[in-house]
């Protein structure tokens, strides 16, 4: 369903939301642009990265803060190692400390080295480091596994090369790297976050660009806990699309937020949310694009209790030509449960959210008048009432054809359980192996699907259904039988 459809939905069913926006004070003297790429809480805090300029100056700090329930700083701390540094991620370690990661320039000449630091709770730094394994290393995700272990996501590229790769590094409590991996697939492959696995694993999300023809496709890599690759597998959707985040599910699979880029009808670029489903091995169950005119994008995502997703980014509405903060609620299978934004007459985007207990979330990002002037910190609190409870959805764990009832009169009903996003062909054939009709032949979501096959101008005889997926890999056929 598209933005503006649900919108007009949103009207008749009258579901009340609330969408409280507060910009974070900036730190003292902080002149220039001033952004927040993530936040976290563990209940007793809210805690924010990003990154701020000082004043007088083109560079830019890595910046962290902790805030109160309000969205007021109670301890703000910066890193500046002499030319720009910026932190794209945080997470909270156990005990209470946090780690953030990013990256810091290292001369004029543009490289840069992945960064590292931990700090207290109430702000002071404990360690930072800086992780270099090519030219240009940055950190783009963070999470923290049960021991402590640093789990990071990034990218990287060689000196004198144009070609990122996807970089994976495993560091433990105190920044010491245990190692690193490097995943290529096309000329730029990028790892934008990576979430912990079960097994003790790890998924990095991200997307790979193809510079033949400017193709981008979403990319997970699974490896296990030496940093193995176990699988990767490269989402090829109708149109190119982009990989942000990726969260954990508790049936061991993973949802996924980005964006698909696309063109309307007058050949301008635009683009839609897309979030994504995948089970434990990575297939795709199901995929949706969300958005109206204009671009529309997904940053990051946070599961609800009742098994859905409340994602965030930013949309461009109809009546303002700014992009406004955006988030959007779904149920377990992608269905869109409620929307809202806000902002105001310039640029607002969200770039982080969190979950503070119930329904209620943090949404971090900027915002930026209309007068160009220079961006600031955006701090958001989310009441989402439009959040539905129920029982988590629950997908087809294997390819099965039915059929019923059978024997049958006019009418048959076709059922197909569809384990995972494929394209599939319903088929109905005489006994002579003649096709009769087609009853699917779709790139279709994980669900169970029902057909009907009318055979009103049929004569009673034995008919085979066959139901085939996934290039084959999944078929059954089933027979049955047509009585007048």
């Amino acid at each position: 369903m598209k933005l503006r459809d649900f919108l007009t939905a949103l009207v008749i069913l009258a579901i009340p939301l609330t969408f409280q926006l507060q910009a974070v004070a900036q730190p003292p003297d902080s002149e220039g642009p001033d952004f927040l790429a993530s936040v976290v809480s563990d209940g007793d805090g809210i805690y924010v990265a990003g990154h701020t300029s000082p004043p007088g100056s083109h560079l830019i700090d890595a910046i962290i803060a902790r805030l109160d329930d309000d969205g007021t700083p109670l301890w703000t701390a910066t890193i500046d190692n002499g030319f720009w540094d910026q932190f794209d991620d945080l997470a909270i370690l156990p005990g209470g400390d946090i780690v953030a990661v990013g990256a810091s320039g290292t001369n004029e000449a543009g490289n840069y080295n992945a960064l590292l630091a931990r700090y207290t709770a109430d702000g002071d730094l404990l360690w930072s480091q800086q992780i270099e394994t090519a030219a240009w290393d940055a950190a783009t995700g963070v999470k923290v596994d049960p021991n402590g272990g640093l789990w990071i996501s990034g990218h990287s590229a060689a000196t004198g090369s144009q070609d990122q790769d996807m970089l994976l590094i495993r560091a433990d409590a105190d920044g010491d790297t245990l190692y690193t991996r490097i995943f290529e697939h096309g000329n730029h492959d990028f790892a934008l976050d990576i979430a912990l696995t079960q097994d003790g694993g790890a998924v990095l999300a991200g997307f790979l660009v193809d510079n033949g023809d400017y193709d981008r496709d979403v990319v997970l890599i699974r490896v296990d806990s030496e940093g193995d690759s176990v699988w990767e597998r490269i989402v090829e959707l109708p149109l190119p699309n982009d990989a942000h985040s990726i969260v954990s599910l508790d049936d061991g699979g993973f949802a996924v937020a980005g964006l698909t880029h696309l063109h309307n009808e007058d050949g301008e670029d635009e683009s839609d949310a897309l979030l994504m489903r995948f089970d434990g091995e990575g297939n795709l169950l199901w995929w949706e694009a969300y958005g109206g005119a204009g671009f529309d994008e997904a940053w990051d995502l946070s599961v609800t209790p009742s098994g859905g997703y409340i994602v965030a980014g930013f949309s461009e509405s109809d009546d303002n030509p700014y992009p406004q903060a955006w988030t959007f609620t779904t149920d377990g299978s992608g269905t869109l449960l409620s929307t809202s934004m806000q902002g105001g007459p310039g640029t607002d985007q969200a770039r982080g959210i969190a979950a503070l207990g119930g329904n209620e979330y943090a949404l971090v990002g900027f915002t930026m008048p209309g007068d160009g002037a220079d961006n600031n910190f955006l701090f958001t609190r989310v009441l989402d009432t439009g959040v539905q409870s129920g029982e988590p959805y629950l997908y087809p764990t294997e390819f099965l054809l039915q059929a019923f009832p059978n024997p049958f009169n006019s009418f048959l009903s076709v059922k197909v359980q569809l384990p995972r996003y494929s394209r599939m062909q319903v088929s109905v054939f005489n006994i002579l192996g003649q096709r009769i009709c087609t009853l699917a032949d779709a790139n279709l979501p994980a669900k169970t699907h029902t057909f009907a096959f009318d055979a009103d101008r049929l004569s009673s005889g034995i008919y085979i259904i066959q139901a085939r997926a996934g290039d084959g890999s999944m078929e059954q056929t089933m027979r049955v039988t047509l009585l007048r």
